[in-house]
């Protein structure tokens, strides 16, 4: 499997070796690519991984409704500074995500400051309750794009 993010040169793939998985960060601007095996941040497999193109050391990480933040630098992990998460995307250094509640959020990324975007339980759960693998894309800071899994909106 592998990862990318739009306008970012990075790359994340998730290779098997025998027996075990593997993750490797690869940065490609250099000859020849850099590539850095990051596997012990990684407990469990991700459902999801974000970073923001501009940025060359945090990512991000989804599992089991849950994200991690992850310092590559530093090969540091801040586990579970979200929890209860249906799906999440970044824009800049903003988190968006959806929680299982139905609110949908904007957080920076360090978890502290949190803007709620849309508490409307009834509606939330209207527009997203029946939608598994809820992809979200933020186009603007106000301009976001739902996606489920078969690409209805």
């Amino acid at each position: 499997n592998y990862y990318t993010v739009k306008n970012s040169p990075f790359l994340l793939m998730q290779v098997q070796f025998a027996s075990a998985v593997k993750y490797l960060w690869i940065d490609p601007r250099t000859k020849p690519p850099q590539v850095e095996d990051i596997t012990d941040l990684f407990s469990l497999q991700p459902e999801n991984v974000l970073w923001d193109p501009k940025e060359d050391k945090i990512i991000f990480s989804q599992q089991k409704q849950s994200i991690n933040r992850l310092n590559i630098k530093s090969k540091s992990i801040v586990p579970d500074i979200l929890d209860e998460v249906r799906s999440f995307s970044i824009f800049g250094d903003q988190l968006y995500l959806l929680s299982d509640d139905y609110t949908f959020k904007r957080v920076d990324n360090d978890a502290k400051n949190v803007q709620i975007l849309l508490e409307d339980s009834r509606l939330s759960r209207s527009l997203f309750a029946d939608r598994n693998k809820l992809r979200i894309t933020v186009l603007a800071k106000e301009l976001i794009l739902f996606l489920d899994e078969n690409g209805a909106q």
